[in-house]
């Protein structure tokens, strides 16, 4: 972390609600984080009562990345940061089961699961361009041949613009240790 009279320079990783965090810190600290991840970042609380100012966005930050496990529902739909990830079709994660709240909420929280496991290069999660829906019908992700497929985690190059899909089959809660 760099600190210079005033300028900040910072990474953040928030997952559900916290996601807002940096955009209201921002306007109270007058500083621009280098990277924020949004890990699912969350839409019911944020859309029933929150203004815009709240939602985590591109200005956050220099760079912002996204993960999306429960697009649409739980979470954030759509491209909200520069390189955001659909992870599964972004809307149901594999190995989450139960009633539909608790298969939502395993989704929702497995997007934890898949940065630690990239962070941690206990997995690769090659991002596949696409285009910028999120969540995607089974089958139909729109493949765009524009731009180079990334690898999800702490590497991805602060220069990835636009959707990526993520295929990962695995039967577990959170498969990473």
């Amino acid at each position: 972390m760099f600190a210079l009279l005033g300028f900040m320079l910072l990474n953040w990783c928030n997952l559900t609600r916290t996601s807002e965090v940096p955009a209201q810190l921002d306007d109270v600290w007058n500083y621009r984080n280098a990277r924020d991840y949004g890990l699912d970042p969350g839409r019911p609380l944020v859309s029933a009562y929150g203004s815009r100012q709240f939602r985590l966005g591109r200005d956050d930050a220099y760079v912002v990345h996204v993960i999306h496990t429960n697009a649409g529902f739980l979470g954030e739909d759509g491209l909200v940061g520069h390189a955001d990830f659909c992870v599964n079709g972004g809307r149901l994660q594999p190995g989450c089961k139960g009633h539909v709240m608790r298969i939502a909420r395993c989704s929702h929280f497995m997007s934890s699961c898949y940065f630690a496991a990239s962070v941690r290069k206990r997995r690769r999660l090659v991002g596949i361009p696409c285009d910028s829906t999120c969540p995607k019908e089974r089958g139909h992700w729109g493949i765009k041949f524009d731009r180079k497929a990334v690898m999800l985690g702490e590497d991805v190059p602060d220069s990835a613009r636009g959707m990526y899909c993520i295929s990962f089959d695995h039967n577990e809660d959170c498969p990473f240790d």
